[in-house]
């Protein structure tokens, strides 16, 4: 994600924010800084303020919208309809007026990724959803495989939770049970697709692991164990 800010202190922000919840962000101060920094890599998505030292954000959506389709949120302080109107015709596909809270400008980033064919999160998410019949109802544990870290699962109406960081034993197991979901696996699979061996099937240490992939998942039900065979994802499961 290219975002293109020079007030320091609202990019810091909005930075945090993303990288917290997965997203790989490039920083760019200036539109000439941001053109280079597109044709360099192209991202994703592009958040980006209006009124910039060296120009006009619309002119660089024009100048963008000649060879790309990235989608493009404006951020502004501006909040005249008739310059929402203008950005929104040079190319921009939302617009967000400041002040504005974390939360809605994650949301208003996972509407335009799903509206132009993107996955509402970053490169890598799987999303797990918690089977049927939780009460109350939670949203998806999100496990992010490039940075091998899970946001947890929360009831509906919570805070964003922060990421818990997984071991490297803690990723293999729980990209082990994805792979398999709905699917029982045996202790004995488990520790020789984990650790190399099959010591550890008679041990506590795969039931420590489990109980601290169960923790970071934020909803315990969702690693199931099937008595005297092993254990199996309770989720359903969307995403690369």
């Amino acid at each position: 994600m290219l975002l293109v800010e020079d007030d320091e202190g609202v990019a810091a922000a909005m930075a945090d924010a993303l990288r917290l919840n997965g997203f790989r962000v490039d920083r760019a101060r200036t539109v000439a800084d941001a053109y280079d920094a597109f044709r360099r890599e192209p991202p994703d998505l592009v958040l980006l303020d209006r009124t910039l030292p060296d120009g006009d954000g619309a002119a660089l959506i024009r100048s963008i919208r000649r060879h790309s389709d990235t989608p493009v949120i404006l951020v502004t302080a501006r909040a005249d309809a008739a310059l929402r109107v203008q950005g929104l015709e040079a190319g921009a596909d939302d617009y967000v007026v400041k002040p504005f809270g974390m939360r809605e400008l994650l949301a208003r980033v996972r509407a335009v990724l799903r509206r132009t064919g993107h996955r509402d999160g970053p490169p890598g998410a799987v999303y797990l959803y918690p089977e049927d019949g939780t009460d109350p109802p939670r949203t998806a544990a999100v496990l992010h495989l490039q940075l091998r870290r899970v946001v947890p699962s929360v009831p509906h109406g919570q805070a964003d939770p922060a990421p818990e960081q997984l071991s490297g034993k803690e990723f293999d197991l729980l990209v082990l049970l994805v792979r398999a979901t709905g699917r029982v696996v045996s202790r004995e699979v488990i520790a020789e697709q984990v650790w190399g061996s099959s010591w550890v099937a008679d041990s506590r240490t795969l039931d420590v692991h489990v109980s601290a992939v169960r923790g970071k998942l934020g909803h315990r039900s969702m690693v199931r164990s099937v008595r005297g065979v092993g254990y199996r994802l309770a989720a359903r499961v969307e995403g690369r």
